[in-house]
């Protein structure tokens, strides 16, 4: 079967899976920045599979089905498909639905582990709004950040896609409406989300770190802005300022904050 990939490196497992269940991936669109799919941008150049960044119109996904191409499969995709007489159309999304609706739940997630899980759907008019397929629920941990969430959902969206695609027509037939009385949505977060205040309090940099983990939090050291992606968050009882730089060596910054203070590695060079 002949299948059309939209999405990055965030699912890459599940285009793997297509791969290896020996489906023919003719065309991958891809979100822009470009460095958000540098692994199947990779595997595209080695398949001599095309790779588009712009935006498909109607008349693009007409002439892919017109091609042969009878699935789509859309996983963390920015743009909403135009609804057309495809054979199969399904997104993979990284909540259970329709809990966690959105374009980036993962952090909201940590402080809503209830909704941890992925559910395969098919496309409609609305995003994330499509019967479901196939879903299951993950288990979170106490403590657990984004990226580790991010790793488990995209290992278990993998497994459901892989089921999904070995009794594809049955699973699509068999699809349910969502209950709408379990929705929920996560707005899109702003960079100003991600910056860590002087003002907050040590669990609340726990919290801000846990919901952005690898993505990193902003804050200003020397009244500069920094990106900052690895933060140890220390109760301590001081008379410091907070943001006063209370320790320093080549390694390491310690900045105070109310009821402690944070501990930030220092980027160094590897001498060769």
């Amino acid at each position: 079967m002949k299948l059309a990939y939209f999405g990055g490196d965030v699912f890459f497992s599940c285009f793997e899976s297509i791969l290896n269940k020996g489906f023919e991936i003719t065309k991958v669109y891809i979100n822009e920045p470009i460095d958000s799919a540098v692994k199947i941008s990779h595997y595209c150049e080695k398949l001599g599979i095309e790779l588009v960044s712009t935006r498909p119109c109607y008349e693009d996904l007409l002439r892919l089905i017109d091609d042969g191409v009878e699935l789509f499969v859309v996983a963390s995709y920015k743009f909403k498909l135009p609804q057309t007489r495809v054979n199969y159309a399904i997104n993979i999304h990284p909540t259970l639905l329709p809990a966690g609706r959105g374009p980036t739940p993962l952090p909201y997630v940590v402080e809503a582990p209830a909704f941890a899980g992925a559910t395969i759907h098919k496309l409609a008019g609305e995003f994330d709004a499509g019967d479901i397929i196939l879903q299951e629920k993950l288990s979170i941990s106490e403590g657990e950040s984004v990226s580790s969430i991010m790793v488990k959902t995209s290992l278990l969206a993998s497994k459901l896609l892989k089921k999904f695609l070995n009794n594809l027509e049955e699973a699509y037939s068999n699809a349910i409406p969502q209950d709408c009385k379990d929705l929920s949505y996560c707005p899109a977060l702003s960079l100003e989300d991600r910056v860590l205040n002087w003002d907050m309090n040590i669990e609340e940099i726990k919290r801000l770190v846990r919901r952005f983990g690898h993505w990193g939090v902003f804050m200003k050291i020397d009244n500069k802005p920094v990106l900052i992606n690895n933060i140890e968050a220390v109760c301590f009882e001081h008379n410091y300022g907070t943001g006063t730089l209370i320790y320093e060596d080549c390694d390491l910054l310690a900045i105070a904050v109310i009821d402690g203070f944070l501990c930030i590695p220092k980027c160094r060079s590897i001498q060769g």
